[in-house]
């Protein structure tokens, strides 16, 4: 999904990227939702090796985050700041994608894409490997969950098999709705 979105991203990028700011300025206005003219400015900044302007692209985009749309925003915004981090070697983009994913977790625990993105990104440890077990309790067949080890998948299981998310209490009680 990424590679789709960078390939139409890139011709739709000028040559001459300016900054938001300039942009409203000029009076300049957008076809297309502030989210993803943030996204675009901000990848375009990033090929071009303006990290700096790239990554205060970033920060606008995840303020101006929406749900809805074809496409997940929020989704969208992680695995297009995956790819920044994949093309350009600039770990920024990766820490700001992984320190969304476990915000988002707060927010809405009982969605899988953000526990996997963990799991994939997260330095080694038990962080990662209670994410690693929750996305495999909601979403077995995660792509990101595929791009990990064996091991920490095999503590993953165990993690899951020893824990009951969401709640915090034994297996032998029932969970508590307001856990997570």
């Amino acid at each position: 999904m990424a590679r789709m979105l960078l390939r139409w991203i890139n011709g739709c990028v000028p040559e001459d990227v300016g900054s938001a700011q300039q942009q409203h300025a000029a009076g300049g206005t957008h076809a297309v939702p502030e989210f993803y003219h943030h996204l675009v400015l901000a990848i375009g900044h990033a090929f071009k090796g303006n990290h700096a302007e790239a990554q205060a692209e970033v920060k606008r985009a995840q303020a101006t985050l929406e749900g809805g749309g074809m496409l997940e925003a929020r989704y969208v915004f992680v695995e297009i700041l995956e790819r920044l981090n994949d093309e350009t070697r600039q770990a920024a983009y990766l820490d700001v994608a992984l320190e969304y994913a476990r915000a988002y977790q707060r927010l809405e625990p009982w969605t899988s894409w953000a526990y996997a993105f963990e799991a994939r990104h997260a330095p080694a440890g038990p962080a990662r490997v209670r994410a690693a077990g929750i996305a495999l309790k909601l979403d077995p067949q995660s792509q990101w969950l595929r791009e990990i080890d064996q091991q920490t998948l095999q503590q993953a299981r165990q993690w899951a098999g020893a824990n009951r998310w969401p709640g915090k209490d034994s297996p032998r009680t029932p969970a508590k709705w307001n856990q997570a």
